[in-house]
């Protein structure tokens, strides 16, 4: 008696594939909805993504309202940091002025703080290793500040 013989390749593979359509002619609104699905999840997660970047760029609200000492300070420091060379960035906050600077490579960068008495102008700095590229910043700004204060003052009546 012969053996049965193995079903043909081709009839299996044409098999398989019937079975394949078939599959999918009965699931295809059910693809239809995951594919629908997960497109939409992908456009929320990409609108989320693209709200939180535009809320990081809006500058935040003052804290407070500045004094007006507070406020001409401010003017001065950044009129002092546009003719700054290698200043990268500046933030005032009282009397308190962090700055960056670019290194002498251009390569990388630092920051320091300045501490800027509101009475007497005179400054503390807080540097990285003695850096002295903050100096002549704060030698500007405490010198515009003499000035502004030197133009308040009333002339002596004589």
């Amino acid at each position: 008696m012969p053996e049965p013989t193995a079903p043909d390749a081709d009839a299996e593979r044409a098999s398989l594939a019937g079975r394949a359509r078939n599959l999918l002619r009965k699931h295809r609104d059910t693809i239809a909805a995951v594919a629908a699905a997960a497109a939409g999840a992908l456009l929320l997660g990409l609108a989320a993504t693209r709200q939180r970047a535009a809320e990081d760029d809006e500058p935040a609200p003052p804290a407070r309202t500045l004094t007006p000492a507070e406020a001409e300070f401010e003017a001065i420091v950044y009129s002092v940091a546009e003719h700054t060379a290698r200043l990268k960035s500046v933030t005032v906050n009282g009397f308190w002025v962090e700055a960056e600077f670019r290194s002498n490579s251009g390569r990388g960068s630092w920051a320091c703080d300045i501490y800027f008495d509101p009475e007497t102008y005179e400054w503390d700095l807080y540097v990285p290793y003695g850096a002295m590229t903050p100096r002549p910043f704060a030698r500007q700004i405490r010198e515009r500040l003499v000035e502004a204060a030197a133009a308040k003052e009333p002339s002596p009546a004589g």
